[in-house]
């Protein structure tokens, strides 16, 4: 059986994937001070208050193994529900006419879905919180869900990503088959593409990052494609 190592974020985000280019520019500390926020809100919660919980979970779907792997931003444990917080960090001014945004929910209702599964909860709250970070706001969202919806909308994440995944197989299947067949495309390398193509396999062979330097019109692109 093939097995297969996701995150719930590249699960949500992959399969509901949305928009466009025009996202805005974020500098070199962004992600710092996202950590910051985050660190920050955590702290302010209540003594039973557990931050960066580890989730993992693994089903067996369409023949194959998915390993699934997270990191809860935030839970509060209780006797008949569990209250799963995911955090999210923003720069610009919260507006809460806006839309809900689909991925941030479905990363929380994913973890909420796995909690809720292994410890057999009948629902669980989920608690959405932005926090803008100068000057500092917070702003909360907390809905209930049963563990059946959440089952549900989780199971429908993996179909939508294994029909996805299944083309991807299909492809490097028929490319692993037919790619001992191609030759080069010209009957003799050119003057550095030979050394160029075997730097490039080398690479790949090691696992490795090739730097390269050379003239426009070597053959850079079909010597390492």
């Amino acid at each position: 059986m093939s097995q297969i190592s996701i995150s719930v974020r590249f699960l949500v985000e992959f399969v509901l994937r949305a928009g466009n280019l025009t996202r805005g520019f974020a500098g070199r500390s962004r992600a710092l001070e996202g950590t910051r926020g985050h660190k920050r809100l955590q702290k302010s919660r209540p003594d039973d208050y557990e931050a960066e919980v580890p989730v993992s979970f693994s089903v067996e779907r369409d023949g194959l193994e998915i390993d699934i792997t997270g990191r809860m931003d935030g839970l509060t444990r209780s006797d008949d529900r569990p209250l799963i917080e995911e955090i999210k960090t923003i720069t610009g001014e919260f507006d809460s006419s806006r839309p809900d945004n689909p991925v941030h929910w479905a990363q929380a209702k994913v973890y909420a879905a796995i909690v809720t599964r292994q410890q057999e909860f009948p629902q669980a709250d989920i608690k959405l919180t932005y926090v803008r970070l100068d000057p500092w706001e917070v702003h909360e969202d907390t809905r209930t869900y049963s563990r059946e919806d959440l089952a549900a909308f989780f199971d429908d994440l993996l179909v939508l990503f294994l029909k996805w995944r299944r083309v991807y197989f299909d492809w490097a299947a028929q490319r692993n088959t037919t790619i001992d067949t191609l030759d080069f495309p010209f009957a003799e390398y050119r003057q550095g593409q030979r050394r160029l193509v075997v730097a490039a396999y080398r690479a790949i062979e090691l696992e490795c990052r090739l730097f390269a330097q050379a003239p426009t019109g070597i053959g850079k692109t079909i010597s390492v494609d």
